[in-house]
Parts: structure tokens; C-alpha cells; sequence
């Protein structure tokens, strides 16, 4: 019963990338390629303070990333971010996927 109301929504409100808007293909999810290679990944070490016991960052707070976090986005666009920056955290995580 789901799969076709999401077929439904896709065909009314094409999905598209959360970075720059543009339309996903059907290999893609929640970020076009383009913006999936420029992604600023955060590759150094976190250094836990005196209140935190240790920190993740899947990603710079620059660029795209940045703008997209700034900007003001229509409520179901949100709604996509969050699950997107959750899976990139896991990963990022240590023992993430």
C-alpha cells in the first residue's frame, strides 16, 4: 500500500537533491552526484573536552553544507534533511556502517 502512494507523490512532487534542487535520478537518494563528490567530508580526529567523552562531524559546516543549513526550506524538504544527515552521522560514527 505504500510503495504506490510514494510512486504517487514522486510523480506529483519529484524528489530532488537537498544541496542544490536539482532532480534525483532513480539510482540516487537525497543527494544528486555531483553534490555527493563535493560533499566536504570531515576526515580529522574530534578531541574530546573536559564536558564530552567523545564527538562525531560527518561533514564540514561550509559550502553547500552551510547554505543548506542556513537557509530557510519548505517544511517536507526538512522533513528529508534530517533523516539524510542521520545516515551520514552513522556512518561517520566509529563503528558506523
Amino acid at each position: 500500500m505504500i510503495a504506490p502512494v510514494r510512486r504517487l507523490l514522486d510523480l506529483l512532487y519529484p524528489p530532488k537533491c537537498i544541496l542544490c534542487r536539482r532532480l534525483l535520478g532513480r539510482d540516487e537518494a537525497d543527494l544528486c552526484g555531483p553534490c555527493r563528490l563535493a560533499l566536504p567530508v570531515f576526515d580529522e580526529q574530534l578531541h574530546p573536552g573536559p564536558y564530552c567523552s567523545g564527538a562525531v562531524a560527518a561533514l564540514r559546516y561550509e559550502g553547500a553544507v552551510r547554505e543548506s543549513l542556513q537557509v530557510r526550506r519548505p517544511l517536507p524538504v526538512r522533513r528529508r534533511i534530517r533523516p539524510a544527515a542521520g545516515r551520514r552521522l552513522r556512518a561517520a560514527a566509529p563503528g558506523g556502517d
